[in-house]
């Protein structure tokens, strides 16, 4: 089921996609980073592990290197992962899986993703300007970004080995923290005239910290009108919204 999203693996024998000059993959490391934020997801990604990584520039695959920058070779990368436990094993897999493929979409005020995007077979797109309101002093405490990272391209490498949504949040939150489902409906946020609904806060439990919730703002990019959200729940539509506050709520 992992394949639907990507119909050329289906070709269980084909390699870098029929074009091994372009898709080089030296090492078989597999985390492909795309978009604007490409650093400020390494940075994060570094913050979860001890071992040091790039980002190489022409493939765009996150690369597992020593002190001086020289990527590691496979038998370095054995006895590397030998040493490995926990949430950064299960990254180092995720690196070094040559089966399946983690694409990774970076971007910053994204309104159609809320911090993360979960895309199936393996895509996920992230939003630092939503992620990077995770480390605001008053959410000290909570859910972080560098948590935030880790959960999330463990869920696409879980996604990636044909995983469904339920089934790769699951896998992830036994390794790194996680928003789980609001505990209220949320707090409407009206314009000054009570006329149209600008906004939503609500209090989201910070799973792995019980007993901490993540209150969390967030601001239509455009104004709903009283008289439209009714049909608006009728239909089932959403709104695009811009995370505009994130505060640690014990």
């Amino acid at each position: 089921m992992g394949r639907l999203g990507d119909p050329q693996q289906f070709n269980l024998y084909s390699y870098t996609r029929n074009n091994p000059l372009k898709f080089i993959d030296p090492t078989g490391l597999d985390i492909e980073v795309t978009g604007t934020e490409q650093e400020a997801y390494r940075k994060r990604l570094q913050q979860d592990v001890s071992f040091q990584t790039q980002i190489n520039s022409k493939t765009n695959k996150v690369e597992i290197v020593d002190a001086n920058g020289n990527v590691l070779d496979k038998k370095q990368l054995k006895a590397l992962g030998k040493t490995l436990k926990g949430g950064e094993k299960e990254l180092f897999k995720a690196i070094t899986d040559t089966k399946h493929h983690v694409s990774i979409e970076t971007g910053r005020n994204d309104s159609g993703v809320f911090f993360g995007a979960f895309g199936g077979a393996g895509k996920q797109k992230l939003d630092f300007g939503d992620i990077d309101l995770l480390d605001a002093p008053k959410n000290a405490g909570g859910f972080n970004s560098q948590q935030a990272v880790g959960h999330e391209t463990l869920e696409a490498y879980a996604a990636s080995k044909g995983k469904g949504f339920n089934d790769a949040h699951a896998y992830a939150n036994k390794f790194f923290g996680a928003l789980d489902d609001p505990t209220t409906p949320g707090t409407p946020i009206w314009d000054a005239n009570g006329a149209n609904l600008i906004g939503v806060r609500a209090d989201w439990p910070v799973h792995g910290k019980p007993g901490v919730n993540a209150s969390i703002t967030t601001q239509f990019v455009t104004p709903i009108p009283a008289s439209a959200i009714n049909t608006m729940f009728q239909t089932g539509q959403k709104a695009p919204v811009h995370v505009v506050d994130v505060e640690k709520k014990p």
